[in-house]
């Protein structure tokens, strides 16, 4: 169970990473290429910003699900 805890932990660091390493992907190419865009660059950071946020909203309350079951079984122990 600890062993899944750390990995929800690092799946939450790893997604919201991913993000911030898109949004800086996507403002450097808009400030390197503004003539192909039609609109402002963060227009199209909405559709990621919303699965990141759901995917870890998922994810962090595993976390505190798993957690909360570990503090149980270490306050009575089967």
């Amino acid at each position: 169970m600890k062993d899944l805890r750390r990995f929800l932990k690092c799946f939450i660091f790893a997604q919201l990473g991913s993000l911030v390493g898109f949004c800086i992907k996507k403002y450097h190419h808009f400030t390197n290429y503004p003539f192909r865009y039609t609109e402002p660059w963060y227009y199209s950071l909405t559709i990621p910003l919303i699965i990141t946020a759901v995917v870890v909203t998922i994810t962090v309350t595993a976390y505190f699900v798993v957690s909360h079951i570990i503090k149980k079984r270490e306050q009575f122990p089967i």
